[in-house]
C-alpha cells in the first residue's frame, strides 16, 4: 500500500468556480472510485494534514482509507508567519510518521519546507501547479493603466516564480492542468525538464447540468428566499452571466461594457439582463465606467445554486486575458449554455480551434462576437453546442485520476 501525505489546507467542498480548492477533493474521490474500492486490498492510504478542520465530506473517502492530522498553530504565531510555521511542522511530522510515507503531495505551488530532507528520507515530492498567472504582465494596452498591469504581477507571483526557478530540480514530478500551463512552466525552468511535467486536466462538477424552464423557475424561487440580494427579474434564457473571480486579468469591465452596448442596439432584447457572480476588487472599475447600474451583482453562491444560474443563462461571458484552465467554460458547456470566450490558448484547448472567439483587448471585436451569439439561429446554436460537447468529453475526473495514478505508480517503483 502506498502512504501519501497531502498538504490539505485548502480542501473545500464547494467554492465558486471550482479551481484548486475543489481540485483535491474531486481528485481524491476519483482515485478512490477507480483505484481503491475495486480492489480487495486498497492501493492507497491518504494522510491529510491541515491547520483547520477539513471538509471531509467533500472527499467521499471511507475513514479507513484516510487519516487526518490537525496541526495546532501557537497563539504567538502571527498570520503572516502561519504558513511558514505550518510547512515546517508538516515536514517534521511526515518525516517521523509511522508507517513510512512514500510520497508527499502538494496540490498547489508552495514552499514545501527544506526540500533536501525529503530526498534524504527517500520520500518523493509531487506538486500541482495550476498556473503561473501571477507571474505574468498583462499585455500593454490603452485599456489598462500601468498600475493595473503591475498589480497583475503581484508579490505572490514573484514568490511563485522564484520557488519554481530555484527549487524545481528537487520536485520529482510536477502536475499541471493544461498544455498552456505546462508551457508557462517550461518557459521558467527550461525545456530540458519536460519529462517532469504531466498534464492532468480538470473536469466539471456533476452539479452543472441542463435545467428545463419549469425546474429553473422552481429553483429561482428558492434562491430568492435564501439570498436577500438575489435579483427578482431573472427569466429563463434572458440574461448573460459571468461567474468567477473579479481580477484585472478577467477583463470583466470591458466584457460587460461590450454586452451593454450591443444590447442597446437590439431593441428585441431590451428585456435581457446582465449578471455577475463572484468577488474581488472590481466594483471601483465598474463604477468608474458607469456600468454598475446595468448589472445584477451577486457574491459567491454555493456550487449547486451557481449551477442553476449557469443552466438558465442565455450565454455565459468569459473575456479573460490569460487563464490556466478556465473551469467556468467547461462548466457552461456541461449545463448546455454556450460561453462567449476570448481568443486565448486555454479556451482553444477546451473548445477547439474553430469556435468563434474574440480579441479580449479590442472592444469592437468583443461586440462583434457578442452580437453574433445574440442573433444566432437555433440550428447554428445546436451545431455549435454539439461541437463543444464533443470537445469536452476528454475532460473527466476519471482521466485525471488515471494520469495521477500513473505518476504515483512510477514514483513508488523508484522508491
Amino acid at each position: 500500500m502506498l502512504h501519501i501525505a497531502i498538504d490539505a489546507r485548502y480542501i473545500s467542498s464547494a467554492p465558486l468556480g471550482g479551481g484548486f480548492r475543489t481540485y483535491l477533493a474531486y481528485l481524491l474521490h476519483a482515485l478512490h472510485r477507480h483505484y481503491i474500492n475495486k480492489k480487495k486490498r486498497p492501493y492507497y492510504h491518504f494522510h491529510l494534514w491541515s491547520i483547520h478542520p477539513i471538509h471531509l465530506t467533500a472527499t467521499k473517502l471511507p475513514k479507513h482509507l484516510m487519516s487526518v492530522h490537525l496541526l495546532k498553530i501557537p497563539a504567538h504565531i502571527s498570520p503572516c508567519q502561519e504558513k511558514s510555521y505550518y510547512l515546517k511542522a508538516f515536514q517534521s511530522e511526515v518525516l517521523n510518521h509511522t508507517p513510512k510515507i512514500n510520497i508527499v503531495f502538494f496540490p498547489h505551488l508552495e514552499l514545501p519546507g527544506a526540500i533536501k530532507k525529503w530526498s534524504h528520507a527517500n520520500i518523493k515530492v509531487v506538486l500541482t501547479i495550476h498556473d503561473l498567472i501571477p507571474t505574468h504582465f498583462i499585455k500593454a494596452s490603452v485599456l489598462f493603466s500601468r498600475k493595473m498591469r503591475l498589480n497583475a504581477l503581484n508579490t505572490k507571483g514573484i514568490e511563485h516564480y522564484l520557488t519554481l526557478k530555484l527549487k524545481h530540480r528537487f520536485y520529482d514530478k510536477i502536475l499541471t492542468v493544461s498544455p498552456t500551463s505546462k508551457q508557462q512552466i517550461l518557459n521558467v525552468i527550461g525545456q530540458a525538464y519536460n519529462h517532469k511535467i504531466v498534464v492532468t486536466p480538470l473536469a466539471g462538477a456533476a452539479s452543472f447540468k441542463p435545467y428545463t424552464k419549469a425546474s429553473f423557475e422552481k429553483c429561482i424561487k428558492d434562491l430568492m428566499k435564501r439570498y436577500p440580494s438575489f435579483p427578482s427579474t431573472l427569466r429563463y434564457k434572458c440574461y448573460i452571466l459571468y461567474f468567477g473571480s473579479h481580477t484585472v486579468r478577467k477583463n470583466i469591465a470591458l466584457g460587460m461594457r461590450a454586452c451593454i452596448e450591443v444590447l442597446n442596439t437590439l431593441p428585441q432584447l431590451s428585456h435581457f439582463t446582465l449578471v455577475t457572480v463572484g468577488s474581488g476588487r472590481w466594483m471601483h472599475e465598474m463604477t468608474r465606467k458607469n456600468l454598475h447600474h446595468h448589472i445584477s451583482c451577486l457574491s459567491n453562491l454555493a456550487e449547486r445554486d451557481l449551477a442553476v444560474l449557469v443552466a438558465g443563462a442565455r450565454f455565459t461571458l468569459q473575456p479573460s486575458l490569460i487563464e490556466g484552465f478556465d473551469l467556468p467554460v467547461l462548466e457552461s458547456i456541461r449545463a448546455q449554455t454556450l460561453p462567449i470566450c476570448s481568443d486565448i490558448a486555454t479556451h482553444r484547448d477546451i473548445l477547439g480551434p474553430t469556435y468563434p472567439y474574440f480579441d479580449p483587448y479590442r472592444i469592437s471585436d468583443i461586440k462583434r462576437v457578442v452580437e453574433q451569439f445574440l442573433t444566432i439561429d437555433k440550428r447554428e446554436e445546436a451545431a455549435l453546442l454539439a461541437q463543444t460537447k464533443a470537445h469536452i468529453r476528454k475532460f473527466t475526473w476519471q482521466k485525471t485520476a488515471l494520469l495521477t495514478h500513473k505518476v504515483f505508480q512510477e514514483l513508488s517503483s523508484l522508491s
